[in-house]
């Protein structure tokens, strides 16, 4: 049996890093876990074999303290999760051993805005995207796209953040009124086509340039759904495999349009138009989607791909598509096992 693998996970306290780490376990090379989150009554839980706290991704003693714990449990992987992690920790990917995109696309990608606007050069259809500047403009424009609904989110943050589907100008003004009276600046906001359709997902993990494996699912319904005033929290409470070689095309394409040489992991988000059209909403670079646990249990271990890859262990390619449709729902909840269940 090989020596274990030791890596390092932040925002381990988080269901993201849990399910990487869950992922890990189901494969067959061994991994020795080292966790770090900023909360330490959550990463009790997170299944690490040693957890750490760790300060916020914003303080200066932060990466001196990732550094501190790789030199002290001889980490030869270090996988950030959380957005804030990811973007300071791409920053000095010369001094730790961590895979993640080059700063200039993990920029680019943290703004859903400006990834927009890199596919839209590119060819690469997106909703059309505007800033909020001239809010009664680019509603009145965005409106007739959508029949009438234009779609407001933030630029930047997971999970839906600060998004809404509006049906006025004075809808859309509260909206962001109500966000900037809590933290959000006015040019935090973009202004969306908004998409009725189907909305998919592609996991993709590249390597100096070279597609490693891509994986399409698609969400039918989100956690915590019906509790939000969008009905949408971008994590799939039910979802379910597809494959569909347009979906794939359209992730590629993406992901190159964000970087000449695509290295590291790219989380294709895509939602369909009310012709069916699948266009890019965002992309998230460096990190996992939450669900990695669902590709993992159905055969596709990216995050063990990843750790192997950064460790410098050789790995096969897992190609694209290379779960079959029809293997059952995953499907999750608050304090419920997430598990595969039958589709029909």
């Amino acid at each position: 049996m090989a020596e274990p693998i030791r890596v390092l996970l932040t925002g381990a306290g988080g269901p993201a890093t849990r399910n990487v780490i869950r992922s890990l376990r189901l494969a067959k090379q061994e991994y020795f876990v080292v966790g770090t989150d900023r909360d330490k009554r959550f990463i009790a839980a997170s299944g690490a074999d040693q957890v750490a706290t760790v300060p916020s991704a914003t303080d200066p003693a932060f990466v001196a303290t990732i550094k501190e714990l790789v030199a002290e449990h001889d980490v030869a992987v270090v996988h950030p999760q959380p957005d804030p992690e990811v973007q300071v920790l791409a920053a000095h990917a010369a001094d730790l051993p961590t895979g993640l995109p080059p700063v200039g696309v993990i920029e680019t990608c943290s703004d859903k805005l400006l990834t927009a606007d890199a596919l839209t050069a590119a060819g690469v259809g997106v909703p059309l995207s505007m800033t909020a500047a001239d809010l009664g403009g680019a509603f009145s424009e965005l409106a007739s796209l959508g029949d009438g609904v234009v779609w407001v989110r933030a630029r930047r943050g997971a999970g839906a953040r600060a998004s809404l589907p509006t049906r006025s100008v004075d809808e859309a003004r509260a909206w962001m009124d109500y966000w900037t009276s809590r933290g959000l600046a006015a040019e935090d906001f973009m202004l969306a086509q908004f998409l009725p359709g189907r909305e998919f997902a592609v996991q993709t993990l590249w390597w100096r340039g070279r597609l490693i494996g891509a994986q399409a699912r698609e969400r039918l319904e989100y956690l915590f759904g019906y509790l939000t005033p969008s009905g949408q929290t971008s994590s799939p409470s039910v979802a379910r495999i597809v494959n569909d070689d347009n979906l794939y095309a359209i992730a590629e394409a993406a992901v190159r349009a964000v970087g000449d040489e695509p290295h590291g992991v790219f989380s294709v988000d895509m939602k369909s138009d009310a012709g069916e059209k699948p266009l890019v909403t965002e992309i998230n670079a460096g990190r996992f989607f939450t669900t990695s646990l669902f590709l993992s249990t159905v055969g596709a271990n990216f995050p063990d791909l990843l750790m192997r890859l950064v460790a410098g262990n050789d790995v096969e390619r897992l190609g694209v598509g290379p779960v079959a449709e029809g293997g059952g729902l995953w499907v999750r909840s608050v304090d419920m096992e997430p598990m595969l269940v039958p589709e029909h």
